[in-house]
């Protein structure tokens, strides 16, 4: 049986767990990175109307302009947005 948790909202959750005892703790918040495709990555550079081209893209990520996309899976590549954007805005 899972633990039964309070009707309480925010980051503070309290725990009823099946010996009857409560727990208090604290649930933590962290931001995952947000990933896109390629594709995704051209048209944030580029513009919707005017893209780039994805080997415009792969040059760059050879040349140390844009990150490099991550592999999760064979054939697939997955840009992270939050490192995109920071190396667009110079951070």
């Amino acid at each position: 049986m899972e633990p039964e948790t309070g009707g309480m909202k925010g980051s503070t959750a309290i725990e009823r767990t099946t010996s009857g005892r409560v727990h208090d703790h604290v649930e933590e918040r962290v931001s995952e990175p947000r990933f896109g495709t390629v594709r995704t990555a051209c048209k944030i550079i580029g513009g919707e109307e005017r893209p780039i081209h994805r080997a415009t893209y792969y040059r760059g990520v050879k040349a140390g302009i844009f990150p490099a996309p991550e592999h999760p899976s064979p054939g697939i590549a997955r840009v992270d947005l939050d490192k995109l954007a920071a190396m667009l805005t110079g951070r």
